[in-house]
């Protein structure tokens, strides 16, 4: 009887697991995609797939993380602008969190004077881009580039452990892989406080999924930009700013914004934060049919942004005047 029991509680089991990974994976022929290479982690399933129009993407447990023909898009305004938004005239060292593909290395890496620190939990995502040829090819080979320290731990028990402080610190963590939600706002809140220079960037990437962010989106879009700048960011800066910013803290537990702006303001009261957005027009960035997600990227600061950049507008949040 018990060997009965024993042995219909592992055939559940292998079914449940079975289930689950078959859920990771995506129905390529639906698609319209072609699979490349297949790998499994202990925390995720790791894809990079191709379509007839010579795209490439790669995926994590089914999700799409990036596109060849928009990474330099994205990337550029994870870690490019975050350098440019610095008021350290001269760049030394950067932290990169999570950050697994190698794209925000890559762009780092077009600065030659800064040291980068790469900590990604997943060891095997490591390893698949630093010996995936087409990886290879389109992260520049990033990964084993010697100016790049990387370090396979999980981010949110590295900080702990790191006594540096940084001029850019880039947040790429996909918290999907084991933390829960919840419990982070202390580890970013510490992230800012203690790693970040005075006068450094600390930039959160993120999908337009929070409603009050899709609010900020849509004044963003209808500011009608006609200026030939390159970036555009919304610039929060004062105390009934950061109070916009807090309104989303307190109606939804996800926030985009990785820790309470209030406290960051009283703490640090020259504070300021950027929102700039990447928008995919008309889904026009595709593999396959699958789509690349709008993003936003999020700029913060414990003494106010560097002002000077030529490619960089400004724009004051102001809601009740649009």
């Amino acid at each position: 009887m018990y060997l009965k029991l024993f042995i219909l509680i592992l055939l559940l089991i292998l079914f449940v697991i079975c289930a689950n990974r078959k859920k990771m994976f995506l129905n390529y022929s639906f698609h319209d995609l072609e699979l490349i290479d297949r790998i499994r982690s202990k925390y995720q399933t790791i894809e990079l797939v191709s379509d007839k129009q010579n795209n490439y993407c790669l995926f994590l447990n089914g999700d799409i993380q990036n596109h060849n023909k928009e990474c330099y898009l994205s990337h550029d305004a994870m870690v490019n602008v975050s350098i440019y938004l610095c008021k350290i005239d001269s760049i030394e060292n950067m932290l990169i969190l999570g950050g697994g593909d190698a794209y925000p290395a890559m762009i780092a890496l077009q600065h030659p004077q800064v040291k980068i620190r790469n900590v990604e939990i997943d060891d095997t995502l490591i390893d698949f881009v630093k010996t995936n040829e087409k990886m290879k090819e389109l992260t520049n080979n990033a990964f084993n580039n010697k100016r790049v320290e990387l370090f396979a731990k999980d981010a949110y028990e590295y900080i702990y452990t790191d006594k540096n402080q940084y001029d850019i610190i880039i947040h790429d963590i996909d918290i999907d892989t084991n933390q829960q939600f919840y419990y982070l706002e202390d580890h970013d809140y510490y992230i800012m406080k203690h790693l970040l220079k005075e006068n450094g960037v600390l930039n959160y990437t993120t999908d337009i999924i929070d409603p009050v962010l899709i609010d900020i989106q849509t004044y963003y879009d209808n500011l009608g930009i006609e200026d030939e700048k390159k970036y555009h960011v919304l610039l929060f800066e004062t105390a009934d700013d950061f109070l916009q910013l807090e309104h989303n803290k307190k109606h939804n537990k996800d926030s985009y914004f990785i820790f309470d702006p209030i406290i960051l303001k009283k703490e640090y009261p020259n504070s300021e934060v950027g929102i700039m957005f990447y928008e995919n027009n008309e889904k026009t960035v595709k593999c396959g049919n699958v789509s690349y997600d709008d993003e936003a990227f999020i700029y913060i600061s414990k003494n106010g942004f560097n002002k000077s950049n030529r490619d960089i507008q400004f724009h004051k949040y102001n809601p009740k005047k649009n």
